[in-house]
């Protein structure tokens, strides 16, 4: 099954989980690495798995290079999910 996200704004989350059944996630930490070497691996779905408790693969959609109107999917925790 895939559960297609779409781009939301701020205001989404006043509604968020009240009269929607939409999911939001939100995750925080401090990392002791420099912003460029934390962004290569956001942006690298293949070792979302090393950081990212329960996905079991990730992985873009097409021949980089990745940018706007790409479409990146995962396997998490046994349900599809796809990013367009």
């Amino acid at each position: 099954m895939w559960f297609p996200m779409r781009e939301v704004g701020m205001d989404f989350l006043d509604s968020a989980g009240k009269e929607s059944a939409e999911k939001v996630w939100v995750m925080e930490a401090s990392v002791a690495a420099p912003r460029a070497e934390v962004w290569r691996a956001i942006a690298d779905p293949t070792v979302w798995r090393h950081w990212f408790p329960g996905v079991e693969r990730a992985w873009y959609e097409g021949d980089p290079p990745y940018g706007v109107g790409t479409i990146r999917k995962a396997i998490v925790r046994g349900q599809r999910m796809e990013e367009v």
